[in-house]
C-alpha cells in the first residue's frame, strides 16, 4: 500500500514538473519554428520563432449610411523576436499599383531555390517595439492567411521586405 502511494506520489510530481517546464509558447499550441529569416541581405538572427493559431477580427464601417460590418477567421502566424528593424524598398506610387504598403515574403528550400513569392497587405503585420530602446528588441506577428501550410514544410528560409509606396 505504502509503495502504491509512493508510486502515485512520484509520477503525479514527474508530471506536474513536465508541464510547469514548458514555455508559454507550447502551453498555448504554438509550434517552434527554425527558419533563416533575412530582410534583403540582412540575417534577422530570430531569438525566437513560433507558429501559433490566431484568431482575427475585421470590421468596417460607412459614415455614409451609418452602416458597419465585421467578420472574424482563425489563421497561423509566424512570430518571432529580432533585434534588427526589417529593410524596406520603395516603389512607385500609381493608382491600382503599390499604393499602400505591403509585406513582400519569398520563401527558400534548403537548395535556396524559390518556392513561392507572396505581397500581403502590411496591415497583416503587427509589429511591436519599445520606442525608448535603440535598436530593439522588435516583436514581429505575420498573418499566413492564404498561405498554404505545405509550403512552410519544404521552406528553410524567409526573406521579407516592407515594400514601402514612394508618394511623389
Amino acid at each position: 500500500m505504502i509503495r502504491k502511494a509512493i508510486l502515485i506520489i512520484a509520477i503525479q510530481l514527474s508530471v506536474l514538473s513536465t508541464l510547469y517546464a514548458q514555455s508559454l509558447s507550447e502551453q498555448i499550441g504554438g509550434i517552434k519554428t527554425h527558419f533563416q529569416l533575412y530582410s534583403l541581405t540582412t540575417n534577422l538572427d530570430a531569438s525566437e520563432q513560433m507558429l501559433v493559431l490566431r484568431a482575427e477580427t475585421k470590421h468596417y464601417s460607412d459614415e455614409t449610411y451609418a452602416a458597419g460590418w465585421g467578420f472574424g477567421y482563425r489563421s497561423y502566424h509566424l512570430e518571432f523576436i529580432t533585434q534588427k528593424e526589417l529593410n524596406d524598398q520603395r516603389l512607385p506610387y500609381s493608382i491600382g499599383k503599390a499604393r499602400y504598403t505591403r509585406l513582400k515574403l519569398t520563401f527558400y528550400n534548403a537548395n535556396k531555390d524559390i518556392l513561392a513569392s507572396f505581397m500581403i497587405p502590411f496591415e497583416r503585420v503587427d509589429r511591436q517595439s519599445n520606442p525608448s530602446a535603440k535598436g530593439g528588441p522588435f516583436f514581429y506577428s505575420i498573418d499566413l492567411i492564404n498561405i498554404p501550410l505545405v509550403l512552410l514544410g519544404q521552406t528553410a528560409a524567409i526573406d521579407m521586405v516592407e515594400m514601402v509606396a514612394n508618394r511623389k
